[in-house]
């Protein structure tokens, strides 16, 4: 008795530690993306979004030609064509407060799943740390929309499959209630919703008590919205129009699908020992879920690896992945510690294991809320800086990803790279919706004309009507000026030479050479400068910046490695 109750707190303590790992999860990540400032994808989805509320009425008609149209023209996946709900006309902490519920949730889900498969608090608390450390995070930048379509849509599906599985509708009503988070699901991410298809289709043909008519109709509801996803035309036309992979075929693989690849690997071991148990194993009704984890897993797998994108692609692949592995492995585990569980020396080996887990969790926890919060920060102050600046020059230090402490594993992310035209033109968009009330102007750049803040100054003191016809594009022309983030102590000696008139190579070029090398920082190259493609390539010390640094044309030599240059990255 006095051994079942020291078993009984050791595993509850556990379990509560685990709940407030995961309460603390929801919280930061409630914050962080409630106050999270608008970058890349986030900032251009914000910006389009609003054009498109501005020029589509009536209001009850917006969001069905919203979904029709992404449908027909970017993809088919119903979280960006109803992301003007998110990013735009709910409030943000509302949205940031989402976030936080589908991050706790995906963790209780976890919990929920590796207690149906057989196991108790300590796989609960690897699962959960396997959530947390093993998927792809250091490739989200940030982004709400990236943790909209991976974060949200795995907690989506999780919970579906689950309350498909473990908790069927009892009657007509509850199988019609779940069967509307079971078409989002299914339309959610054609990485998601289409595998998701696939596995219920081979479930329903191996296992006929999911032919239940309570059962059936929220599986057909998850199944046309993975079908509605696949069949998007646009989506057809991406892959069509497709570029070349981030990677060789093999790198590619296994940086995006390791886990997915170990899955194929048990797969073919449990196979040549006895392959009537292992379709046992995947078929019973009691462990379907495992046959359709593993069929989702694999399916996912070919789209992330075909795609040619490697990281968050692969976001939905590792993670059905890590449960069929633990499904299908739990007999051999079992069998092997029978007996052995009761022993003290195991449980409280395995108790302080789980500890240290929770203790990496808490931290890194605690330690991501920190650097994102400095991290967001310094990119609003940049930020700031490059709109009110009259040429595009910033006296600052990048935020940059490097000192992160390894226990973050690359995940927080400041500034996007701002060499980018899409940023900064995004940047110069957003400035214009912000400074003349009532209006989104989707500019025309053109190189030679006023620069944007110039313009946008000048635009902000007229009638918005004598700035932009709505839903047309205006005629005007924006020069968006290439951003240079000069560190205080190169600007202090570029200051420097031209109070002292050093040399200049021409009439036209003023050239400055500065041994500071750039830890925290880096000058943006700009292209098509005189000799700069020659410079770079013939002496790889040094690296070319031309800068229109207070209205002095400066070529700038300042000896960058070849790979440290962020155009070589």
């Amino acid at each position: 008795m006095k051994k079942d109750k020291a078993k009984l707190s050791l595993s509850s303590l556990t379990m509560v530690w685990l709940c407030g790992v995961i309460l603390l999860s929801g919280i930061v990540y409630a914050i962080i993306y409630a106050s999270h400032p608008d970058f890349h994808d986030d900032l251009s989805y914000f910006v389009q979004n609003y054009l498109w509320i501005e020029t589509h009425d009536p209001i009850w008609l917006r969001f069905p030609r919203r979904i029709i149209g992404m449908w027909f023209d970017l993809n088919g996946r119903i979280n960006d064509s109803t992301n003007p709900l998110w990013l735009n006309i709910l409030p943000r902490q509302l949205t940031g407060i989402m976030e936080g519920v589908m991050m706790a949730g995906m963790y209780v889900m976890t919990i929920l799943w590796t207690r149906r498969l057989g196991y108790h608090s300590a796989m609960s608390v690897i699962a959960c740390a396997f959530m947390m450390f093993a998927l792809p995070w250091w490739d989200g930048y940030g982004l709400l929309v990236v943790q909209i379509n991976y974060l949200w849509g795995a907690t989506l599906a999780l919970f579906v499959i689950y309350f498909i599985l473990c908790r069927p509708p009892r009657n007509l009503i509850q199988s019609l209630l779940l069967a509307i988070p079971a078409l989002i699901t299914g339309a959610w991410h054609e990485a998601l919703g289409f595998p998701l298809a696939i596995a219920l289709i081979i479930a329903l043909i191996a296992v006929p008590s999911l032919r239940r008519r309570n059962t059936l109709i929220p599986t057909l509801a998850a199944i046309i919205g993975g079908f509605y996803t696949i069949t998007s035309p646009a989506l057809w036309h991406r892959i069509a129009s497709a570029g070349e992979p981030d990677d060789p075929f093999l790198p590619l693989t296994l940086k995006t699908i390791p886990v997915a690849v170990l899955l194929i690997i048990i797969l073919i071991i449990l196979f040549c020992r006895n392959r009537k148990s292992l379709w046992h194993r995947l078929s019973s009704p009691d462990t379907c879920c495992i046959g359709i984890f593993t069929a989702l897993s694999l399916t996912s797998a070919v789209i992330a690896v075909g795609s040619g994108i490697g990281g968050r692609s692969g976001w939905f692949a590792e993670t059905f992945a890590f449960l069929a592995i633990i499904g299908l492995i739990h007999p051999y585990i079992s069998k092997r510690l029978r007996g052995v569980t009761e022993r003290l020396p195991y449980r409280l080996g395995t108790t302080l294991c789980t500890w240290a887990l929770l203790t990496l969790m808490t931290a890194q926890t605690i330690c991501y809320f920190r650097y994102q919060r400095e991290a967001d920060r310094e990119s609003r102050e940049l930020v700031a800086q490059y709109l009110e600046s009259p040429d595009g020059v910033v006296i600052a230090n990048l935020p940059t990803d490097n000192d992160q402490p390894l226990l973050l594993l690359n995940r927080v992310h400041g500034m996007p790279p701002l060499y980018e035209d899409w940023t900064r033109r995004e940047l110069m968009t957003y400035r214009a919706y912000t400074m003349i009330p009532g209006s989104a102007p989707s500019p025309v750049y053109m190189e030679g004309v006023k620069t944007a803040p110039a313009l946008l100054k000048e635009a902000s003191e007229k009638e918005p009507i004598d700035f932009i016809d709505r839903g047309k594009t205006p005629e005007i022309e924006i020069y968006i000026p290439q951003i240079k983030i000069i560190p205080p102590e190169v600007a202090e000696i570029i200051d420097r030479a031209i109070a002292n008139k050093e040399r200049q190579d021409n009439k036209k070029w003023r050239t400055i050479h500065t041994p500071i090398r750039l830890p925290n920082a880096i000058i943006y190259p700009e292209g098509g400068t005189p000799g700069a493609e020659d410079a770079e390539y013939t002496d790889p010390s040094r690296y070319p910046y031309l800068l229109h640094y207070r209205n002095h044309p400066i070529l700038l030599y300042i000896p960058t490695p070849p790979g440290d240059r962020p155009d070589h990255q």
